[in-house]
């Protein structure tokens, strides 16, 4: 066919060949349809090529991201607040230095053994790595790019995550607790070791909730209070207490069944209309995780917790990923993780079933390469 011809022949396949005929491709695409989360997953991808972040950026090079910020988040401030950065940070993209300087700059930054990943350089980064990596974005159009011009592999700082055991788990929210901070899931996500304890947890814990349960700390205090207005507020609980996209054992909670008795007709029908699955003894048949539908709901929710156990793996093995042996993983265990869910006992949560299973398999697969 002439799509297949293309895609023979031209560098972009398709889009090229209508590019080199002096057409707008963009005018013949699908339109995406957006919504907020929608937004904040293409920011992420935005910082995984190290693509520059400042709002004149964005409005040429992603004026449809600009305008669904604009039209469901309050604006591209909003979305870098949300995210966790100063907006005059990002906005910081003028500098004295010449390109000289920059990359001098850089290449010192990296002998001092600075993470000069996107969360090293901005998240925790002060106001001189900020600078440097705005500038370094904005002048040279990405930091992936320019890193890899310098001889620095940028995809061997993408990973560098801490290692927990449960018991350190357990000692390093009890300390943040007992030193007076809060333990709800927006508190936790601000505390600067309580994210990297938060993002562990959900490694083993198929709720941030549970884990506070474990840790025997009552969740109760800790839970958003929820507005039941209209029945949106039920699909926001399931979604908050249930990581996985699971939902098991919810009508406990004599607040949210009188909810869900009010705005919808069975237990059921509100998971299914939050996107979710619902098992009410926590068993998981093979025809429950072999439909189309399910197995889109099951990525949804777990592909983080994939791709984290992925990342681990790299990290314990001194292994560096590329893009597409990393996607090339996530797949591999994907796969495994729907074989491993209808073994999983009733009781048992998905997550702490699952960890381990696919870290050792993830390492088989990266060190038999």
């Amino acid at each position: 066919s002439c799509v297949h011809a293309a895609d023979r022949r031209f560098d972009n396949g398709w889009s090229g060949l209508v590019d080199a005929l002096g057409f707008d491709y963009s005018s013949y695409r699908i339109r995406k349809k957006w919504d907020s989360e929608k937004v904040f997953l293409e920011f992420d991808k935005l910082v995984e090529k190290g693509e520059p972040l400042n709002p004149g950026y964005i409005s040429n090079k992603h004026s449809d991201l600009m305008h669904a910020a604009d039209r469901h988040c309050r604006g591209w401030d909003d979305v870098l607040i949300k995210k966790g950065l100063n907006p005059d940070d990002v906005k910081l993209t003028t500098t004295s230095l010449s390109n000289e300087e920059l990359e001098l700059e850089v290449d010192q930054l990296f002998k001092k053994g600075q993470d000069l990943s996107h969360k090293g350089m901005v998240v925790e980064g002060n106001s001189h790595t900020k600078h440097i990596y705005f500038s370094v974005s904005s002048r040279f159009d990405s930091w992936k790019k320019f890193l890899e011009s310098r001889g620095i592999d940028y995809e061997s700082f993408r990973h560098v995550r801490s290692k927990y055991s449960l018991d350190e788990l357990v000692s390093g929210l009890l300390k943040i607790k007992e030193e007076g901070n809060g333990l709800s899931i927006p508190e936790i996500k601000k505390h600067p070791d309580g994210k990297r304890i938060h993002r562990a947890a959900l490694r083993r814990f198929d709720s941030w909730y549970y884990f506070l349960d474990f840790c025997k700390v009552d969740p109760k205090p800790y839970v958003f209070k929820t507005n039941w207005h209209e029945g949106n507020g039920v699909l926001g609980y399931l979604q908050e207490h249930f990581d996985t996209g699971v939902v098991t054992g919810a009508t406990r909670d004599r607040n949210f069944a009188a909810a869900v008795r009010s705005y919808y007709s069975s237990i059921e029908d509100a998971v299914d209309s939050a996107d979710m699955i619902y098992s009410k003894s926590g068993r998981l048949t093979r025809e429950m995780v072999n439909t189309p539908k399910n197995m889109v709901i099951f990525y949804k929710y777990n592909k983080d917790f994939l791709f984290d156990i992925v990342g681990l793996a790299a990290l314990d093995t001194h292994t560096s990923l590329d893009e597409s042996y990393e996607n090339s993983l996530v797949r591999d265990v994907f796969n495994l993780f729907l074989r491993l869910l209808p073994r999983k006992p009733p009781k048992s949560g998905i997550r702490e079933f699952c960890f381990k299973p696919i870290y050792d398999s993830t390492v088989d697969l990266i060190t038999s390469k």
